[in-house]
C-alpha cells in the first residue's frame, strides 16, 4: 500500500480522536499500510488461511448482519470479522448477529477490546483478544522509524497508549513469586544478591501497579462508587508495612507493594483502600505472598487479615489484569456500597 492510501485512509471521516470509529480507522490504515502489523494480527488469529502479509483489510463494512468494523480478506476470500470495542459492552447475541452473513452464511468473527468481557459466555464461543496482546506483537523496538513499516507501527502503537491500550493484560505466577522473593530478600537479608537476568522484578512491580491503576480507573467509571465516595482519588503507588504487637514488642509481619485510594471521609468505616501484592516477613526464606485488596479503618487498622481468603485473589498460573480489576470492584463495592 502506498503512503498516499494511509493518509487517506487515517484522515477521512469527522470522528472523534479517541472514539471506537476513529480506532477501526487507523487500525485499518495501518493495517494495510505496514506488513509488521499484518504478520502480528496473523500471529493473534491464528490465521492459516495465507499469508499475514498478503491480507488487506476494509472497514465499515455493511452486510446483512449489520454493520462490520473490520472484515479481513485473502484475495477475494473473507478471512476474519473483527468487532472493536473500547468502553462499549460486548455481546453474545451481537457477535452471534454478526457471525452470519446476508445470506445466513456462517463467518468467522472474533472481538479486539480494552478489556475482557465480564459475560463469561462471549470468551467461551468466540475469539476476544486484547489489544494490548495485539501491541506486545507488534516488536515496535526492532523496527526502524525512517521507513514507512516503522512508521506506521509505532504510530499505531502510540495511538493504542493514548487510549490506554498498550498495557500488560497478565502477569505470570512465576514473576509474581521473584517479586515477592526479591522483596523478601532485600527486608531479611543482611548482605542482599538478586540476579535480574532470569526475571527483572522491578519490572514486574511495574506491571502490578499498571493492574492496579486499570481498577482505580474502572472505579472512577462507577456510577455508584462515583456518587458514594465521588471522584477526588488519584493513582497512588507506595511500599508500606504491617506489624504486630505482642507483649509491648512490635514485629514487622508483611510488607505491600500497592496502590492506595484515600477517601475524603470515611465510608462504611473505611478510610483507605489498597491494591496490590503482600509479602509475609517472618521467617528467613519466603513462606507465602497475596495478590489481593484491602481496607483500613480510620485508626488505621485493616478490616481483615492480610491473607485471608476473602480479601486475596487466587492466581493459578496467571494473574489476569481483567479478573484481577473485577475482583476489586466487586470487593469495593460490596464494602462501600452496602447500607448500615
Amino acid at each position: 500500500m502506498s503512503e498516499s492510501y494511509f493518509l487517506k485512509t487515517a484522515v477521512h471521516g469527522r470522528h472523534e480522536c479517541y472514539s471506537e470509529d476513529r480506532l477501526t480507522q487507523v487500525f485499518v490504515a495501518s493495517f494495510n499500510s505496514s506488513p509488521n502489523i499484518r504478520r502480528a494480527v496473523g500471529k493473534l488469529l491464528s490465521i492459516k488461511e495465507a499469508n499475514p502479509v498478503k491480507l488487506k483489510a476494509d472497514y465499515q463494512v455493511h452486510d446483512g448482519a449489520g454493520r462490520i468494523d473490520v472484515v479481513l480478506y485473502s484475495e477475494t476470500k473473507e478471512v476474519r470479522r473483527i468487532e472493536n470495542k473500547i468502553d462499549a459492552p460486548l455481546t453474545k447475541s451481537q457477535m452471534r448477529r454478526y457471525s452470519r452473513n446476508g445470506n445466513g452464511k456462517k463467518m468467522r468473527v472474533v472481538a479486539f477490546v480494552k478489556r475482557y468481557p465480564a459475560e463469561a459466555a462471549v470468551l467461551k464461543e468466540f475469539g476476544v483478544f486484547r489489544w494490548s496482546s495485539l501491541d506486545r506483537l507488534l516488536g515496535i523496538e526492532k523496527l526502524d522509524s525512517t521507513n514507512t513499516d516503522g512508521f506506521v507501527s509505532i504510530n499505531f502503537h502510540q495511538h493504542l497508549k493514548d487510549l490506554g491500550m498498550a498495557k500488560v493484560d497478565s502477569i505470570s505466577l512465576a514473576e509474581l513469586r521473584d517479586l515477592a522473593k526479591a522483596l523478601h530478600t532485600l527486608r531479611t537479608k543482611p548482605y542482599p544478591y538478586l540476579s535480574l537476568s532470569r526475571t527483572n522484578f522491578f519490572e514486574t512491580a511495574t506491571n502490578v501497579f499498571s493492574i492496579c491503576q486499570d481498577a482505580i480507573e474502572e472505579a472512577r467509571k462507577d456510577p455508584e462508587l462515583r456518587e458514594r465516595i465521588g471522584t477526588a482519588f488519584r493513582f497512588n503507588p507506595e511500599i508500606s508495612y504491617v506489624v504486630n504487637e505482642d507483649d509491648g514488642r512490635k514485629k514487622l509481619t508483611a510488607v505491600l507493594l500497592t496502590a492506595r485510594i484515600m477517601l475524603k471521609k470515611p465510608v462504611n468505616d473505611i478510610k483507605s483502600i489498597q491494591a496490590g501484592i503482600a509479602i509475609a516477613i517472618g521467617a528467613q526464606e519466603l513462606t507465602k505472598f497475596a495478590i489481593g485488596t484491602w481496607f483500613m479503618d480510620p485508626d488505621w487498622h485493616y478490616t481483615t487479615e492480610i491473607f485471608a481468603k476473602e480479601a486475596t485473589h487466587q492466581v493459578k498460573r496467571e494473574l489476569q489484569a481483567d479478573d484481577f480489576v473485577r475482583f476489586c470492584l466487586k470487593r469495593w463495592r460490596k464494602k462501600l456500597l452496602q447500607h448500615k
